[in-house]
């Protein structure tokens, strides 16, 4: 059968590491020879506060991959990464385009994949593990208002909190914590995810705040900063969001070397739902057209 490495995404946030957790959990429980790792670094304090909150220490998990090529893969809550073996399976709520041809993939709309995988196995998991899968839709749903909230796992994680006594509001509260922003850098990374769409190098951060407007010039110190970071990181775009957890709006910021964008959404947006494929049309229609002329 051979061994498997469950591996999210870059930076991973609080759905990535939950994620990684359960399906580690459930399928040692299977027989499987099969660890999470996270070889990357964890730049929000807060993933790891979300994930301590519900009994997992992710930084237990943190560990260089093995170089060894006969390990097989399962890439969690993304669809796209370089491993050192076969990628054998995906998981994951992001939509794509993109052509995915390895042995397993579950690709479907949920408010995260933590729900997609644990929605199966409820009887298997312990009362915390359901409690960050709870959690984990919350904080990826920004509270359920974003534009990708799943109404059937709404309602099945509402159920979860009254079959077990969660506190449905302090999970809410626990969930819509608001980024630190003390250090302006580290924030302007905040989430940070990076693609390959085409020929062209994007990466995007994100920013919780309670009223953006009162933080308007520490968010031109980031702009300014991610202005930089695109030079020194060779990045064509950065998508850097803004959004409102008081109004539940959202504010992007298409920015590259030579100009900066700035969109209104009068909803709150999911990156991965939305903003990352609006951004994906765009430039394969641009790339298009440059290679039609």
């Amino acid at each position: 059968m051979g061994k498997y490495i469950i591996l999210g995404h870059e930076n991973p946030d609080n759905d990535s590491i939950v994620s990684g957790y359960l399906l580690e959990k459930l399928m040692k429980k299977k027989g499987y020879d099969v660890e999470f790792i996270i070889p990357d670094e964890i730049i929000s304090e807060e993933n790891i506060m979300l994930a301590n909150y519900c009994g997992i220490n992710p930084e237990s998990f943190q560990k260089n991959l093995p170089q060894d090529p006969t390990i097989k893969y399962i890439l969690v809550d993304h669809h796209e990464r370089n491993v050192p073996g076969e990628i054998a399976a995906i998981i994951d709520h992001h939509p794509t385009d993109k052509e995915i041809t390895c042995t397993y993939y579950q690709n479907e709309p949920a408010c995260s994949t933590s729900c997609l995988i644990a929605k199966e196995h409820e009887k298997d998991l312990s009362t915390d593990d359901l409690k960050a899968v709870c959690l984990s839709a919350m904080v990826d749903t920004a509270a359920f208002h974003s534009n990708k909230t799943v109404e059937t796992d709404y309602i099945w994680v509402r159920s979860l909190c009254s079959k077990h006594g969660f506190n449905y509001t302090k999970l809410i509260t626990t969930s819509m914590c608001p980024t630190d922003i003390k250090d302006l850098k580290v924030a302007a990374r905040n989430g940070l995810k990076t693609y390959n769409i085409d020929t062209k190098k994007v990466a995007s951060s994100f920013l919780h705040l309670p009223n953006p407007l009162e933080n308007k010039s520490e968010i031109n110190e980031m702009i300014s900063y991610i202005k930089t970071y695109i030079k020194e990181e060779e990045y064509d775009l950065f998508a850097f969001i803004v959004h409102d957890i008081t109004k539940f709006n959202t504010t992007l910021y298409k920015i590259s070397e030579e100009d900066i964008e700035k969109i209104e959404y009068d909803e709150y947006t999911s990156r991965g739902t939305r903003i990352i494929p609006e951004i994906t049309k765009e430039i394969k229609s641009y790339q298009k057209k440059k290679t039609t002329n």
